[in-house]
C-alpha cells in the first residue's frame, strides 16, 4: 500500500476515534459486587441512557465521584453501544441504634450512614436519640463507641453497647459491666479490657466484681 493512501487512511481513523465519544449514544448498565447497583444510584445513572458516549461518562463519573455509597468504580465501552458501570459499594462496618425510634442506622468504617434499617446483627451502640439521615456522619464520640464494640464484639463476641452520659456501658459475660470513657486510645482501652477481665474472672476473684470503670487513669473495679 502506497504512502499515499495510508496517511490518509490513518488520519480518518484517528478523525473518527476523536469524534466517535460525541456521536454515539449508548445505554448505561451498572452493576456491583453484590449483583444489581442499589437502586438510588440506578435511577440516577438510567437519566444517562441515550447520551452520547462522551457525556454519558462524564456526568457519571462526576455523580459516582460523589455518591457517599461507592468506594471506587471503573467503566468500559462494549461494541456497539454500551457503557458498561462496575461498582464497589461501601459496607457497613457497625451499627447505631436510636432507642427513640427504634431505627438502626448502618454505618461504615469511616462513620458515615449508608442506609437505615430495622435491625442489624453487626456490633451496635444504642443511644437514646441521634440523627439517622442517609449519608450524614455520626458524632466523633459515636465513632469511638463503634469502633469500641466491635473491638469488643472480636474479643468476646459481645455485640451491644449502651451510650449513655457517663459513658459506654457494655455487659460482659459472667454480669461483669465495663463503663468506657467517651474518648481516648481505643487499643489501650482494649488492652486494658482484656487484662482486667482476665483477672477479674480468676477463679480466685470470681464474683468478687462487677464492674470494670476505665474512666479513670487506672482502671477501678467494684
Amino acid at each position: 500500500m502506497s504512502v499515499r493512501i495510508v496517511y490518509p487512511l490513518a488520519g480518518l481513523v484517528l478523525l473518527i476515534i476523536i469524534i466517535l465519544p460525541f456521536i454515539i449514544k449508548v445505554g448505561v448498565e451498572c452493576q456491583s459486587q453484590f449483583g444489581a447497583c442499589p437502586s438510588e444510584i440506578e435511577v440516577q445513572l438510567n437519566r444517562f441512557d441515550g447520551s452520547s458516549l462522551f457525556r454519558a461518562r462524564r456526568e457519571s463519573s462526576k455523580y459516582l465521584a460523589k455518591n457517599y455509597l461507592v468506594s471506587d468504580f471503573s467503566m468500559q465501552f462494549k461494541i456497539p453501544n454500551l457503557l458498561d458501570i462496575n461498582l464497589l459499594i461501601k459496607k457497613p462496618a457497625f451499627a447505631i441504634l436510636d432507642r427513640s425510634t427504634g431505627k438502626t442506622g448502618l454505618v461504615d468504617k469511616d462513620g458515615r450512614i449508608i442506609s437505615v434499617s430495622l435491625g442489624s446483627s453487626l456490633p451496635t451502640v444504642a443511644v437514646m436519640k441521634t440523627d439517622l439521615q442517609v449519608g450524614s456522619s455520626v458524632s466523633a464520640q459515636e465513632l469511638f463507641a463503634l469502633e469500641l464494640i466491635q473491638g469488643i464484639w472480636q474479643m468476646y463476641q459481645v455485640g451491644l453497647g449502651e451510650l449513655k452520659d457517663d459513658g459506654l456501658v457494655v455487659e460482659l459475660p459472667g454480669r461483669i459491666t465495663v463503663i468506657f470513657p467517651k474518648e481516648g486510645d481505643k487499643d489501650i482501652l482494649l488492652g486494658e479490657v482484656r487484662l482486667v477481665y482476665g483477672k477479674v474472672e480468676n477463679i480466685d476473684t470470681l464474683g468478687k466484681y462487677s464492674q470494670i470503670d476505665l474512666r479513670f487513669k487506672n482502671p477501678v473495679l467494684r
